[in-house]
């Protein structure tokens, strides 16, 4: 049906919007029609996202000069294929509508591992990402190409991807897909079957040709993606980070690195094959190594560091610092100028014998920290004069040495980049160092023999993307208070809204048992987890529930090391054994491929008529994003609240930087509805 909102007529694809949906889409024009930022809040399964892209839809159909694009950011993959779901639904409606307009186009954008449909490198070892750049790397096909002269031209060489190759022809390269039309991940897939090309880097070309994207988060706040992938992107772009109730955590995780001894060996590892590759090309005489000394003397060129990206997927960290913005991305070619101007200048590290000495200097310094079994907590500042004083360098060459990493494993012909994650992380650590001189704190914390630079400032993430784009939107169904996350990451918000569910009946009946039936109280606080009348009352509630509850019913625990250990204690006692009577049970992990497999499987148990219970955690895979909707979800059970672990040393200092930063104080940092 076609909705008035204000002097603006939007399609919506179902029969009528709720009262709800009609304020939302009304408070995002207001947005819009200022060009600013917008936080609005309106609980679960109230159709956020339809709402945001039938407005952002009409808006761009009816002013294409104020905004050219909507990127819409999720968390989960089964997010992204939720949201297509919705766009591909409202652009059927587009080509049934008699109202004219442009044809939007819409693709989402995953991993290989989501996209890939040659068999050879989904069943490689190596994993698909790196089996990938083995198959299209520049050197690997200029390679096969030479060692086959006498084939067809249209036969493709062994040991390459036969869907890459008809990708990279010439009557491929400049091929997008056809607008009026949503793509999700599956009919990409599909698409590439059908035509022979590569649907991961089909779908990475038709981005910036795109009206919405749809992708994860990573793809905007963390520089080695961003940089790659999201650098095309104008001023006039809708952002839309849904289920944003804890973004400020990803902003830090993307700015922060974290060692550990398993870690601290492997990039020791990591270094002595470099090494052998390095001393192997240069008695073959390789060519390459001088081009590459020449070309870092000199500056890299826009076009050698696209080839580089190219054959990597990945870029350094961006070397820019305040209060430009840490991790801006590339506009106009200025950040990639500042990235080359930052290893021109660091003569010290221009050949590869004098960088890898350098790293080697730096693990044996974090390996004697990590071994001190002393715990310590210092400013990244003085952390980061100890160490240029250890080593007799200076904070600049600390700057360059994520992109240096890069530019060495690309001229070393280093395909299976995965392997080389512990020294990724130890040049992303040099690169954090040298470019901040506020917002981090390292801890070494001997207990768990673990080395942290930890960013404590999420809007050092956020504010490239606040800064560059017109309009940004942080939406979720709990943001309250609303002041909280303008203040956190640092921007004023235009439109600060929160919206309630309109319920035609009580259909929400919520229950608090604060006692086990044995009447001992129940709680989830540390200091009681050790308590076996606890795990045993809380397996005694759920057996009662799974008696007289049909169908799914969805368990979420404050924490996995909460949930493992009641588990276990269900499972010496006998719970699990009487519970699997009345349903099937699924166990969540941290494993994104366990965990999906468990929902799943729940589901086709609740399908079949069985019956199940799923074990997970808040904030988990499960609690983020994941409908369990009518059979599915018939009951949910939340053992104790999850509050953070408020004696956590990297907490402690991150509440006492947002504090005197931006006069956050510990209640509301710890209370709002994150």
């Amino acid at each position: 049906m076609i909705v008035d909102i204000e002097d603006l007529s939007v399609q919506f694809p179902y029969a009528e919007p709720y009262p709800e949906q009609l304020q939302y889409m009304k408070s995002l024009k207001h947005a819009l029609d200022a060009s600013g930022h917008a936080v609005i809040e309106m609980p679960s399964g109230t159709g956020k996202t339809v709402s945001i892209l039938s407005l952002a839809s009409a808006y761009m159909r009816r002013w294409p000069l104020a905004y050219r694009r909507l990127v819409y950011c999720t968390r989960t993959v089964e997010e992204m294929e939720k949201v297509l779901k919705e766009a591909k639904l409202l652009l059927e409606k587009f080509q049934t509508s008699a109202r004219s307009g442009p044809e939007l186009l819409c693709v989402g954008l995953a991993s290989r591992g989501h996209l890939c449909v040659f068999d050879e490198v989904l069943q490689s070892p190596l994993g698909v990402d790196s089996a990938c750049r083995a198959h299209t790397a520049s050197w690997v096909r200029e390679r096969a190409y030479h060692g086959s002269r006498g084939l067809h031209k249209n036969d493709v060489p062994n040991g390459l991807c036969p869907f890459f190759e008809r990708f990279s022809s010439d009557a491929s390269q400049n091929f997008i897909l056809p607008a009026g039309a949503a793509y999700s991940l599956s009919d990409l897939r599909e698409f590439g079957m059908r035509s022979g090309l590569c649907p991961y880097f089909l779908a990475r070309q038709t981005v910036p040709f795109a009206h919405i994207v749809v992708y994860s988060y990573q793809y905007l706040l963390d520089p080695r993606v961003s940089r790659v992938v999201s650098s095309d992107f104008a001023t006039d772009t809708i952002v839309v980070f849904d289920e944003a109730h804890n973004i400020d955590n990803v902003c830090t995780e993307a700015f922060s690195v974290e060692l550990n001894e398993r870690l601290l060996q492997q990039a020791g590892r990591n270094l002595n094959v470099l090494s052998a590759r390095f001393h192997d090309m240069k008695l073959r005489g390789a060519e390459r190594l001088r081009q590459e000394y020449e070309r870092l003397v000199r500056g890299v060129s826009l076009a050698e560091q696209a080839q580089q990206h190219a054959d990597m997927q990945i870029a350094a960290l961006a070397l820019s610092d305040s209060p430009r913005g840490a991790a801006e991305l590339p506009t106009s070619g200025s950040s990639a100028t500042d990235d080359m101007s930052d290893l021109v200048a660091c003569p010290e590290i221009h050949s590869i014998g004098a960088f890898l000495k350098l790293l080697r200097q730096l693990l044996s310094f974090l390996c004697g920290i990590v071994e001190s079994n002393l715990t310590t907590e210092e400013s990244a500042l003085r952390f980061t004069t100890i160490l240029c004083d250890r080593l007799q360098m200076e904070r600049r060459v600390l700057r360059a040495a994520s992109d240096r990493l890069i530019s060495l494993l690309w001229t070393l012909e280093i395909s299976d980049i995965a392997s080389f994650i512990s020294l990724q992380r130890l040049s992303d650590l040099c690169t954090l160092l040298g470019t901040h001189t506020s917002g981090f704190i390292v801890i070494n914390d001997a207990e768990e023999r673990l080395f942290h630079l930890a960013c404590l400032d999420a809007s050092l993430a956020m504010r490239p993307v606040l800064n560059k784009f017109k309009s940004v939107v942080i939406t979720s169904g709990t943001l309250s208070p609303l002041w909280f996350y303008p203040r956190l990451l640092s921007f004023r918000a235009a439109v600060a809204e929160s919206f309630p569910m309109s319920l035609d009946r009580a259909c929400l009946c919520p229950v608090v048992v604060t006692r086990g039936s044995d009447q001992s109280h129940l709680s989830s606080q540390y200091s009681t987890r050790n308590d076996i009348s606890i795990a045993r009352n809380y397996g005694e509630l759920i057996i009662r529930v799974a008696e007289v509850v049909p169908d799914g019913i969805v368990c979420f625990f404050p924490s996995y090391e909460f949930m493992q250990e009641i588990v276990m204690r269900w499972t010496e006692s006998g719970v699990l054994d009487r519970l699997r009577e009345h349903k099937l049970v699924f166990v969540e992990t941290q494993d994104a491929g366990e965990a999906g497999m468990a929902i799943n499987h729940f589901r086709l148990a609740c399908d079949s008529g069985r019956g199940a219970v799923l074990l997970s955690v808040a904030r988990g895979r499960a609690a983020e994003g994941i409908d369990f909707e009518g059979h599915y979800g018939r009951c949910a059970l939340l053992f104790g609240v999850p509050f953070q672990y408020s004696e956590s040393r990297l907490l402690r200092a991150r509440i006492s930087y947002l504090r005197q930063r931006y006069q956050i104080r510990e209640d509301e940092f710890l209370s709002s509805m994150r």
